[in-house]
């Protein structure tokens, strides 16, 4: 008898152990319920994006995961320009310098070169290089012999006191206004 009591008393604490294993079980599937619930709308929502691009949304076009290229038939063409088409080139101006590139009389396998009449003309277009015009005012000045006031010659009319003139202020404006450069490199410019 006595051993049956203690296996009832045994079988109880296996019971109870048993019973509080499946309670936490139970905890444990409930969350796990839970977050795949929240993962599966999660993968929804990434496989509704996954399909979104430029054209069926308000993303731009910069931001597609993969660009989608559209296959063209291969044409029978050569790659390049046409034959016969008429090529569109930059008109010529006038030559401030010529300078004329003579063309060795023998080629490098020792025959003669004959050379054509009109030469390839090939145009270098530059800008001048911008040098300042610089304006100098020497204004005398003295001391008055009577009441001993310093005294100085005025400006003429129109010049001012400044150090710039009207063209290199606009300049200084285009660099700081539209171009957004910053005061230290407009300084940089006006050294």
């Amino acid at each position: 008898m006595v051993n049956l009591l203690e296996l009832c008393k045994n079988l109880q604490q296996k019971i109870e152990k048993l019973e509080a294993k499946i309670e936490r079980l139970e905890r444990e599937n409930e969350s796990l319920k839970a977050e795949n619930k929240a993962l599966k709308i999660e993968n929804a929502e990434l496989k509704e994006r996954l399909g979104l691009n430029s054209k069926n949304s308000s993303l731009p076009s910069s931001r597609e995961l993969y660009k989608i290229k559209k296959d063209k038939p291969k044409s029978d063409r050569n790659v390049g320009g046409q034959v016969g088409h008429k090529g569109s080139f930059r008109a010529k101006m006038d030559a401030d310098e010529v300078i004329k590139v003579k063309l060795s009389s023998t080629c490098e396998c020792g025959g003669e070169i004959a050379i054509c009449k009109g030469p390839y003309i090939h145009q270098k277009v530059d800008l001048p290089e911008i040098k300042p015009y610089v304006v100098e005012y020497q204004l005398e000045h003295g001391r008055c012999r009577r009441c001993g006031k310093r005294r100085s010659s005025k400006l003429p009319e129109g010049v001012t006191s400044d150090t710039f003139g009207p063209r290199v202020k606009s300049i200084i404006a285009a660099f700081s206004g539209f171009y957004k450069k910053f005061k230290t490199r407009n300084s940089e410019c006006r050294k």
